[in-house]
């Protein structure tokens, strides 16, 4: 694992929001995409732990996450979409 993969993990620790709770959040990706693009999206940040869901339209380019937040935050899923090489703007 790298240094930055290492100091994510080792934040989980604590928790992020004020309660533990399943939430939904979305995520405006900015690069072009395919549906191949959604396979690759949707399988990886599936495979993270606390993911319950994950969609991504690719018309409106949103992708949608439903998250545990007592064992993962936004910001592991977002550098999750970046080490995959694709870009975000913003919280949609």
């Amino acid at each position: 694992m790298s240094w930055y993969g290492n100091q994510i993990s080792g934040t989980r620790r604590y928790p992020y929001y004020s309660s533990y709770g399943l939430i939904t959040m979305s995520l405006r990706i900015t690069s072009p995409l395919t549906e191949k693009d959604r396979e690759i999206l949707t399988g990886e940040v599936s495979k993270l732990p606390g993911i319950k869901a994950a969609s991504l339209d690719l018309a409106s380019k949103k992708m949608n996450v439903a998250f545990d937040t007592g064992q993962i935050r936004l910001e592991d899923i977002a550098y999750k979409v970046a080490r995959l090489g694709y870009q975000y703007a913003h919280r949609a």
